[in-house]
Order: structure tokens, then sequence, then C-alpha cells
């Protein structure tokens, strides 16, 4: 982008990277405020009454000071995504230096997303099934193959996606299976 100095102090950093992320990056205006935003609280969080001594200026900023500030916000509550959101931040402002030549390392690298837990898909009960099943109208003319994919996806643990993509010759009746 340009217009950076060699050591920029926070404001005019975070100026800088705004324009970065509209104009080159393309990002919405919606997601450049929020990375601006999480960025800001690093800014305040590394100038403020815990910052160190190499906290206090972006180009001197290490690992150790941006995991304290994200470990900081996680211990306020802030939710997983958001703190995944907050990662991808920083990990995008010190590439963003490294590529401008603020600075010659970027520590943001080592940052690890915080891991989601898996959430267990929710199944239809047998009877849900049975109903579904029972709703289709047989008097329509599609109804029998309204029931037999509605069946199908039941029986083969297809998604709609899949039943869709399907084609004749991966039905095979003579062997009993769908590939």
């Amino acid at each position: 982008m340009g217009g950076v100095t060699a050591s920029p102090d926070w404001p005019g950093l975070l100026t800088e990277f705004g324009g970065y992320l509209r104009l080159e990056r393309g990002l919405s205006p919606a997601t450049c405020s929020a990375y601006l935003s999480d960025l800001q609280q690093l800014a305040a969080h590394s100038t403020g009454p815990q910052a160190t001594a190499t906290s206090a200026r972006p180009v001197t900023l290490q690992l150790d000071d941006i995991r304290a500030f994200i470990e900081h916000r996680s211990e306020t509550g802030l939710e997983r995504s958001s703190q995944a959101r907050l990662v991808s931040s920083v990990r995008m402002l010190f590439r963003y230096m490294n590529e401008e030549g603020i600075r010659p390392d970027n520590p943001a690298e080592l940052l690890e997303t915080p891991r989601f837990g898996r959430k267990l898909p929710v199944v239809l009960s047998v009877a849900d099934v049975n109903s579904l099943i029972a709703a289709v109208d047989l008097s329509h003319p599609h109804g029998h193959r309204d029931k037999a994919i509605v069946e199908m996806m039941y029986g083969c643990g297809l998604r709609v996606s899949e039943v869709t993509a399907l084609t004749p010759d991966a039905l095979h009746f003579d062997l009993g299976f769908v590939s």
C-alpha cells in the first residue's frame, strides 16, 4: 500500500491496514470493522498498564505479548468463534506488516486457532421418519417417486444433495446397493 513509516505507531498502522483490508483484500465493511476492532483492542492492551517493553509498538510486539492478549480476551468470556476471528485478525495484520517491510518477522505465524468441538447431528426419530413417509401423497403423480426418495435418504443415510446427484447407473437393484 505504501505510506506506512518504517516504525509506525498503532493508530497509523491500523489506518493503513484498514485501507489494505478494504482495497486490496476486498473484505466487506463488516469484516473490516470486526478485524479493526480486534486490533484496536490489541493496541489498547499492548499500550495499557500490562504493557511490556516489547508490546508498546507494533514493530516490537512478540509472540508472548500476543498470546497474553488472546489469553486475556478468552478469560473475559470471548466465544471460541470470536477467538478464532481474533487470531485471524492478528495473523493478517502481521502478514501485512511483513509483506510491507514494516517487520522482518511474523510472530503471529505460530499462533494456534482455538479448536471447535464437533456437534453431533440432529437426527429424526423413527416415529418422525414414519410420519414423514406417511405424509407423502401417493395419489399425486410423483408420490411414489417422492416416497422412494424419502425412504432412500433414510435407509442409506443420504443427504439431499447426494440424492439429487444420483444417476440411474448408480442404482444397483440386483446387488442391493447404491454407489
